[in-house]
């Protein structure tokens, strides 16, 4: 991911043929950046959901 905001228009005009303005460069740039944490944050609850399931209830181990 591109550290500032004249990269990423530079990509999005390479790649697409369009040319776009920085601010909208940096807000393309941030929707990514959340994008990415927000699948990353849904991929980690799920692998905790799926250990504490797999364990089963603390209560009931003896």
């Amino acid at each position: 991911m591109p550290k500032c905001p004249a990269s990423m228009a530079g990509y999005i005009a390479v790649l697409t043929g369009l040319g776009v303005s920085l601010s909208t460069a940096a807000q393309v740039r941030f929707g990514v950046i959340t994008l990415c944490v927000a699948a990353l944050a849904i991929l980690v609850i799920k692998r905790v959901r799926r250990l504490a399931h797999r364990r089963g209830p603390a209560c009931c181990t003896g």
